[in-house]
């Protein structure tokens, strides 16, 4: 997973539910950001603008990710830019699959420690803190020759 690209424009964004507010982003939000950044295929993943969305629908991100990405519970299959699906404390969250085994996320605001800001980690050692659950990879799927939806 070779790519010496700077992340640092995506690190320290403030968490927003739904990215509503300007300069701010939360899972589904940054990972749509880099991939219009890096001209990859279109992420149209609309979600309800109420806040319990999330708790009345919670397979509703999967069921998205399913339609439109190649899925495997493989982590070993990581390559750059691919989506992690995890959850915290049961609630679902998206990473950005980074080079060198790291991962861009953000997640709401636990405390004056934990989420609050979008920040780059090593993934096999977040997928190992007590209440944190690696799910799936979602390959993100690679053009064709004459494909213009990057």
């Amino acid at each position: 997973m070779e790519n010496k690209e700077d992340f640092s424009k995506y690190v320290g964004r403030k968490y927003c539910f739904n990215g509503e507010q300007e300069g701010t982003d939360d899972c589904s939000t940054l990972v749509k950001r880099f991939y219009e950044d890096h001209g990859w295929h279109d992420i149209n993943y609309e979600k309800p603008k109420d806040t319990d969305w999330y708790i009345r629908d919670p397979l509703y991100m999967q069921r998205y990710l399913v339609k439109h990405f190649d899925m495997t519970r493989d982590i070993t299959q990581v390559e750059f830019g691919d989506l992690l699906y995890f959850s915290i404390s049961g609630e679902g969250h998206l990473g950005i699959a980074l080079p060198y085994g790291r991962i861009l996320m953000t997640y709401p605001k636990i405390n004056e420690f934990n989420g609050g800001i979008s920040f780059i980690d090593r993934y096999k050692y977040w997928f190992n803190m007590r209440g944190v659950e690696f799910k799936a990879v979602f390959k993100r799927r690679k053009l064709k020759e004459g494909d213009d939806n990057k």
